[in-house]
């Protein structure tokens, strides 16, 4: 198995081609190395398995990079997909990896894959005949085959578009309150060593400017966080579980450390959080276009980056003091 290497004369038929066979060979190692450790398991002591908050990772720290790949491709893909084909190039652009990703290109080449591969599979369909479809299933069909054509052409301008200065991907951050009003992410940094402050920072801050670490969506296998978002720092363990509210707005759901063994008691956690989430979504969706609560945000998020950056322990009545002398300034 020998990964295929794309050139300058490489066409775009060919490069997509190329994509999609190194995708599969990367896949055939991946599953070759799974099954060399499973037999080298079979020859040592069996360890007690560890329990995760999702089901295709035992541990924080062991997932493969390649996975991490798929991972972002998946969350990327999913956002593409969500969205209504009435969005402006401009928010379709938004929805794509920043320039700052490590792996933006590779990503961009993936996602123009991916799409390639819809467009394949609805244009085969219409050219099948239309025995079976009603004139609105036809037009829903050839609907679909525009927008993934368009979001195609929004990511051969990425793609191919000179840019001599990159502008800056500034997302919003919204910050779920607990069902008695508290902010969650607060309530959580009072029960986490400040050492892994700076991580947090970093995973907040990847939202903020689009690069997303390690992002992962979660699967339908875990029917109770369904179309929830995460990104990870892997070596720390931290997660920061947050949810796309528009086009640049991301709701900040909890925080955590997962670190451990056995993690069921967070998976429960997690879920009552989510629960807690989807009942104030469409509240937090109605107040995006008000300016103070726009305003309150900014400055609950410049309180929470004021303690993650000089290592405060994260009490809520001092956050909540700070946050009202930050409104009282304001109003004077």
């Amino acid at each position: 198995m020998f990964y295929k290497k794309l050139t300058t004369t490489t066409d775009e038929k060919e490069m997509l081609a190329i994509l999609d066979d190194n995708h599969k060979t990367s896949l055939q190692i991946f599953k070759a190395i799974e099954e060399l450790k499973s037999i080298d398991l079979q020859e040592k002591p069996q360890k007690k398995p560890s329990v995760s908050l999702d089901a295709t990772t035992s541990s924080t720290d062991s997932v493969p990079r390649n996975n991490r790949f798929e991972d972002e491709v998946e969350f990327f893909m999913s956002s593409l997909q969500m969205i209504p084909d009435s969005v402006s190039t401009e928010e379709l652009a938004h929805l794509l990896p920043s320039r700052q990703n490590a792996n933006y290109k590779a990503l961009l080449l993936r996602l123009k894959l991916e799409l390639q591969k819809n467009i394949r599979e609805i244009k085969e369909i219409l050219e099948e005949g239309t025995q079976g479809f009603t004139a609105q299933d036809l037009y829903h069909f050839k609907q679909d085959l525009l927008f993934e054509r368009r979001k195609v052409e929004v990511i051969d301008q990425q793609l191919f578009t000179e840019v001599k200065e990159d502008s800056p991907v500034y997302n919003k951050l919204i910050f779920v309150p607990t069902s008695g009003g508290s902010i969650r992410v607060l309530k959580q940094l009072k029960s986490i060593p400040s050492e892994y402050y700076s991580s947090f920072q970093s995973l907040l801050q990847s939202i903020k400017d689009g690069t997303f670490k390690n992002a992962k969506r979660f699967s339908n296998a875990h029917n109770k966080l369904s179309g929830m978002s995460e990104v990870r720092d892997i070596g720390a363990g931290t997660r920061v579980i947050f949810d796309r509210l528009d086009t640049n707005s991301y709701a900040i759901i909890t925080a955590f450390v997962k670190k451990t063994d056995h993690n069921k008691g967070y998976l429960e956690q997690l879920e009552r959080s989510v629960g807690n989430y989807k009942s104030l979504k469409p509240v937090l969706e109605t107040s995006l276009n008000n300016p103070l609560f726009q305003q309150e945000n900014e400055m609950l998020e410049q309180t929470i980056y004021d303690v993650l950056e000089h290592q405060e322990k994260g009490d809520e009545d001092t956050c909540q003091k700070k946050l009202l002398l930050k409104s009282n300034k304001n109003k004077v």
